[in-house]
């Protein structure tokens, strides 16, 4: 290959410094050879630039004799590669304007969510009956799903889904005819302090907190709801539990043994019994009882009945005990001998198989005498075979028994009247 001609100068002129016989330095040397090596360069460019001025008359030439379509596909081509980088450089600065929005967009979000102590209200078009609608109301929402969560009629529903959710309302006593419930709602934010609006059967009820009282007045299911701040609802229905009115019947007693007492039969079985008679309660709590009164007359008779669910009926009615056996005891008698009431007996419990006692007391209380026969009356005496007794009022007493336990006793007065 054919050398460099600089090159070339530059050898030659080294040559002839190494034949001179003289001294120099190594300083002189690097300064001598750093122009040398300058020469050189300029040379070279010098050459470079003629044969860049060569190419170039040669291109100018060439391109006056190309075919036209050939240019206007070169032009195309070229159109082509500048949009590209156009699309790019215009893709490259929407993206990244876009993810300057989104975080400008993010931390406005975060800073006002911050800033917001309470939950906001937001109006959306929805219709939510139940705390169950709300909840998936809520859901799309939280997803962004607003169209879905449109409806016909317009509510408020919070940002906070906890704030305005209705769980239950909650029954304390026994829902029946005549009693009084305790209505309470119930919801999972226990720090709201609004007010509460309640309706019963569509009437609405002049309480705003969050129990209310409520009598039942009738057999008939009840519906009952609750908003707050009336905008969410929340509705039960209330099955009202029935119990038969209930009734009795009674029996009077008849004869010695059962005379002023009472059978009393319930028409209702099953259930809890609760008597009352002249408003003392009676004991056991059966549907049928026995009951001793003391005499004849109108007694008032109360039945309470209470059911497996607690609900009760009761029924008031008055009945008459009459007096049916009669111990026909004379209230006077004559012990002189003539044979008219010339001794004393009641006859009423004359001709009986039942055991017998009788016992006279004077005013003292001192017993005079005492019999076990129906067949041995008091004639005036003492123990009817001593001195004759003074006249004056004296008191008797009987108790009867039979074989089938049964035992009743009797009392009265009697005056002794002498003629001589």
């Amino acid at each position: 290959m054919k050398e460099n001609s600089s090159y070339k100068e530059d050898k030659l002129f080294r040559d002839k410094l190494e034949e001179l016989d003289f001294e120099y330095n190594y300083q002189d040397w690097r300064e001598i050879e750093s122009k040398l090596n300058h020469t050189a360069r300029v040379a070279r460019v010098k050459k470079l630039g003629y044969a860049a001025a060569i190419i170039g008359s040669i291109s100018i030439l060439l391109w006056n004799f190309l075919p036209t379509d050939t240019k206007n596909q070169k032009d195309t081509v070229e159109l082509s590669i500048d949009k590209t980088k156009s699309y790019e450089s215009y893709k490259l600065t929407e993206d990244k304007v876009n993810t300057q929005d989104l975080e400008i967009e993010t931390k406005e979000a975060e800073k006002k969510h911050t800033e917001e102590n309470s939950p906001k209200q937001v109006k959306i078009e929805v219709l939510a009956s139940t705390a169950k609608e709300v909840t998936e109301i809520n859901q799309k929402i939280s997803h962004g799903d607003l169209d879905n969560a449109k409806k016909e009629d317009q509510i408020l529903i919070p940002e906070d889904k906890e704030a305005l959710s209705i769980d239950s309302i909650q029954l304390i006593g026994m829902p029946c005819n005549g009693s009084s419930i305790t209505l309470t709602a119930h919801h999972s934010n226990n720090s709201y302090s609004g007010n509460y609006s309640w309706t019963v059967n569509g009437k609405e009820i002049d309480n705003r907190e969050k129990s209310i009282s409520h009598l039942i007045t009738s057999e008939d299911n009840i519906l009952v709801e609750v908003s707050m701040n009336g905008q969410i609802k929340f509705s039960r229905e209330i099955e009202i539990s029935k119990i038969e009115k209930p009734d009795f019947t009674y029996i009077d007693g008849q004869g010695p043994y059962d005379d002023f007492k009472v059978n009393f039969t319930s028409n209702m079985e099953n259930l809890t019994h609760i008597w009352r008679i002249d408003n003392q309660v009676i004991e056991p709590h059966q549907s049928e009882f026995e009951f001793l009164f003391k005499g004849e007359g109108l007694y008032d008779v109360e039945l309470f009945v209470v059911s497996e669910n607690k609900c009760s009926a009761s029924i008031k009615k008055p009945i008459s005990v009459t007096q049916d056996f009669d111990v026909l005891a004379p209230n006077a008698f004559t012990p002189d001998g003539d044979g008219l009431n010339d001794d004393f007996i009641p006859h009423g419990f004359l001709n009986r198989d039942d055991l017998f006692k009788m016992e006279i007391f004077d005013i003292s209380g001192k017993l005079v005498y005492s019999t076990k026969s129906t067949t041995q009356p008091w004639n005036g005496n003492f123990n009817n075979t001593g001195e004759k007794l003074l006249e004056g009022m004296y008191i008797w007493k009987v108790s009867i028994s039979n074989t089938k336990n049964q035992s009743n006793a009797y009392a009265g007065s009697v005056r002794l009247i002498r003629k001589n």
